[in-house]
């Protein structure tokens, strides 16, 4: 299963990213998290990080890269809830980056109020071809991707700061 917990792109260059989710209040989790008391489950809030920071690393790489998987977290801390109707913003740094791995900082605000931070570590790699798994399949995972990137990225910012970069 596949959901997106980003839903704008508004800063991004090779090595950081910010991103916003706006929790609304038709999620479908928020419903038992918490009856009475909806809040986003914090597990949630860090896949959020993930994804920015795979949305980071894949175009840092080009989109050359495959989809980045998760490593570990760690120094996980949280802060304030999040809660309907507020803007999560997320911001991420890579911190050090090998051929590998690459581990990376996040940290989740909410009207400048800090509600999570930690560190990401993720792998990335090449896509490998596989029996069954043609060249082709990577190409159209590859457009997908940037067709995605591309719904993400505020359409005057990314013309105007990115667009020659993943065109």
């Amino acid at each position: 299963m596949y959901f997106s917990l980003i839903d704008r792109i508004t800063a991004l260059d090779a090595s950081r990213i910010v991103a916003v989710k706006q929790l609304q209040p038709s999620e479908t989790y928020l419903r038992d998290h918490f009856p009475g008391f909806p809040v986003m489950p914090g597990v949630l809030m860090i896949e959020a990080a993930y994804q920015a920071c795979s949305w980071l690393l894949l175009f840092a790489d080009q989109f050359k890269t495959d989809i980045a998987r998760l490593h570990d977290v760690r120094n996980v801390k949280f802060g304030s809830f999040v809660q309907p109707g507020d803007t999560l913003t997320l911001t991420a740094e890579i911190l050090q980056r090998d051929e590998l791995k690459t581990t990376l900082q996040f940290h989740g605000a909410v009207r400048d109020q800090t509600a999570f931070t930690g560190r990401l570590t993720l792998e990335c790699s090449p896509p490998v071809a596989t029996p069954g798994h043609e060249p082709e399949q990577n190409d159209t995972r590859r457009n997908e991707l940037e067709a995605s990137f591309h719904q993400l990225c505020d359409p005057v910012w990314l013309t105007d700061k990115i667009g020659a970069e993943v065109a």
